[in-house]
């Protein structure tokens, strides 16, 4: 068999465990990511939800925390008027009157005032006090006395400190305040701009520099006669009757309903962007802004507060005219300091009548919810992880054992055969049914193998190899080509004489030993022994190969014979056995070399002159025992100026079955030289 000492390329470096571990891995990325990324925005588009409903939860609780709080002051003040028109209370005792209006307050956690405005410019006012600097538990109780002369008002302040369930006097303050003239002050004339309707005044309490709202209506003499009274003939107008509270009561709601959600911020803002409250209790004073002798509301972007801060930011960004906002909004903002995104959003606030256009304004922070997402992400991720790895060990400890130890044994052998060894033990994988019927064919194929080798090496033994080799590519054909060789005969003397003396096996066995010796001989000239005729040998140089020098080579295979004849009957001497003698002729010329016989049996051969005359030189030897090799003319003309070769002039003889005689030659000695052979 033919050997292929270069192995074939592959198509790709990658080895199969490589590729499968690849393809695992991949795999279970990919339906992670099928899994996980749906799993991932759809979670971020309910959070979004989430956060809308928490918005609104929010806007709505708030909302209805301002109803609960504009309520308690509707109610203040109904009560108020009925308690006045109904002479429940005298307003011009002041007795009766500051006992009264000190009880509502009392009763009324949430307000800061209750007050009362004479269309004289008097006025009476209960207040509680909320500064750091007082106790939680003292009231106020203000009355202005105006002096119209000095055109300015007395005040007369009462406090009072709750001692158990009853308000005690502390002590009675009395100051001037020019020009503080009731009907001349804002909430005053707003009053009277809506009458029958509250007017709500938003502003900095001067008395504690909080900010806070009034809610005032004027009050008119009940006239049961006409109830619809008419503007040329009004009821007669008694004065205004007012109640606020600070923006802290807001606040304290927010802070109390937010109760366990400390990472939401909530604020509320009006459209100018001004702070009404907040759930941060830090965010509540006023500004004093320069130039301006009432102190304003402070702006939600000069807040300090992180969260509002993005919130200021992200109205910015989105260019948010707060007078056009008029239903629900939501947007996401990063904040640049930490990299967190958080939810901003501004809901339209349910005030008394539409009057006042709050804005309830929220910030929240995404990873408060995305936090538990974010941590079952990391969870899934290290699972996937895990799960990445250890399917990974597996397939590479599965498919090493089931795929890739098989298919490397397959690649071995397949590599052994491949390169001309067909000595390789038969394989025995059975982890799939595929890998199964691919080594029963790798077997079947090598035993096939084997099996056409063996023809061959007999087919070998039949015609040589070099025939052999012509005939499996089809270079020779039925028939014949001229060509120039030597042929050399050669056999022993006497054999029948000492064949006469063995018995068959042992005629077998010297045959052997005597042709494996002289073959030995011939095939490292080139020589092509074309047949064994019992112990005569046919040798032909230049045919079926054609190596150049025929003649020479010839006649080295000769003397090699001569000298390897020596060393076989120095070892028969030892053995106690005969000598051999043997004679050589060689004949160069032209003949006919091809497959002779039919088609059903054929022998290559050469037919021609030349053979003819080497039969005949090989049986010369016989008459000059002395010359054991004899060539004809074409050999030594060949060889006489290229070699060594000492050669004798037999002259001319006439030899049997040619009628021209032969010009012969004894070959006697020779000096080696090497000839590389060609196969």
């Amino acid at each position: 068999m033919k050997k292929i000492t270069k192995q074939q390329k592959t198509t790709t470096s990658i080895s199969l465990k490589t590729m499968l571990t690849g393809f695992i891995v991949l795999t279970i990325s990919f339906t992670t990511a099928i899994v996980y990324l749906p799993w991932f925005f759809t979670s971020k588009k309910n959070i979004a939800k989430i956060v809308t409903q928490i918005n609104e939860e929010i806007a709505l609780s708030t909302s209805k925390e301002f109803t609960d709080l504009f309520q308690n002051v509707y109610y203040a003040q109904d009560f108020i008027r009925s308690a006045i028109n109904r002479d429940l209370v005298d307003i011009n005792n002041p007795e009766e009157r500051d006992r009264f209006f000190l009880s509502i307050l009392q009763s009324n956690p949430s307000f800061s005032f209750v007050q009362f405005a004479y269309p004289n410019g008097d006025y009476v006012g209960a207040q509680r006090v909320t500064t750091a600097f007082e106790k939680q538990n003292t009231f106020k109780l203000h009355f202005r006395q105006w002096d119209e002369e000095r055109k300015l008002a007395i005040k007369t302040t009462d406090n009072y400190e709750l001692v158990g369930q009853k308000l005690q006097l502390i002590k009675t303050t009395q100051i001037e305040e020019p020009n503080w003239y009731t009907p001349g002050r804002p909430w005053y004339r707003d009053a009277l701009k809506t009458p029958g309707q509250a007017a709500w005044t938003v502003y900095v309490y001067r008395s504690t520099n909080t900010p806070g709202i009034d809610s005032n209506i004027a009050l008119y003499k009940e006239q049961t006669n006409n109830i619809y009274w008419q503007v040329e003939n009004p009821p007669a107008l008694l004065g205004v009757i007012g109640v606020g509270f600070e923006f802290k009561q807001i606040s304290r709601r927010l802070q109390e309903q937010q109760k366990g959600r400390s990472h939401i911020e909530v604020f509320v803002i009006n459209s100018q962007g001004e702070m009404i409250a907040s759930t941060d209790p830090n965010e509540h004073s006023p500004i004093q802004i320069k130039g301006q002798d009432q102190p304003q509301l402070q702006l939600l972007k000069y807040s300090k507060n992180p969260y509002f801060q993005l919130a200021v930011k992200t109205l910015e960004e989105q260019a948010v005219d707060l007078k056009l906002v008029n239903i629900p909004q939501q947007w996401i903002s990063k904040n640049p300091q930490n990299g967190k995104y958080y939810y901003v959003s501004l809901t339209p606030a349910v005030t008394p009548m539409n009057q006042l256009d709050w804005f309830i304004g929220t910030v929240i922070p995404e990873d408060q919810y995305m936090g538990k997402i974010k941590k079952n992400n990391q969870i899934l991720l290290g699972f996937v992880t895990i799960l990445i790895l250890g399917t990974t060990g597996l397939v590479i400890t599965v498919s090493d054992q089931l795929l890739v130890k098989p298919i490397n044994q397959i690649k071995e052998v397949t590599h052994r055969v491949e390169n001309g060894d067909l000595e390789v033990k038969k394989l025995e994988i059975e982890t799939c049914q595929e890998l199964s019927i691919l080594t029963n064919s790798i077997n079947n194929m090598i035993v096939g193998l084997r099996e056409r080798q063996r023809e061959r090496d007999i087919f070998g033994r039949v015609v040589s190899p070099e025939v052999r080799e012509k005939l499996l590519q089809g270079q020779l054909k039925l028939g014949g080509e001229l060509c120039w060789v030597s042929v050399l005969f050669t056999d022993i003397r006497n054999f029948s004489t000492l064949s006469e003396q063995m018995q068959p096996q042992e005629v077998v066995a010297f045959l052997n030993e005597y042709l494996t010796e002289m073959t030995d001989a011939i095939r490292p000239w080139g020589g092509y022994v074309n047949n064994f005729i019992g112990d005569a040998i046919v040798v032909i140089f230049g045919a079926p190969l054609s190596p150049a020098e025929t003649e020479w080579r010839s006649v080295a295979a000769a003397l090699t014979m001569r000298e390897r004849l020596e060393e076989l009957n120095q070892r028969r001497i030892q053995r106690g056995e005969v000598t051999i003698q043997a004679g050589i002729g060689i004949s160069s010329g032209e003949v006919v070399a091809g497959q002779i016989g039919s088609l059903e049996r054929l022998l290559y051969t050469v037919i021609g002159d030349a053979v003819n005359v080497a039969a005949r030189l090989e049986t010369l030897t016989k008459e000059y025992p002395e010359y054991t090799i004899l060539i004809n003319e074409s050999t030594a003309t060949a060889i006489a100026e290229h070699h060594h070769i000492v050669l004798k002039s037999l002259g001319e003889i006439k030899v049997k079955g040619r009628q021209k005689s032969v010009e012969v030659y004894a070959v006697l000695d020779w000096k080696k030289e090497e000839i590389l052979v060609v196969t």
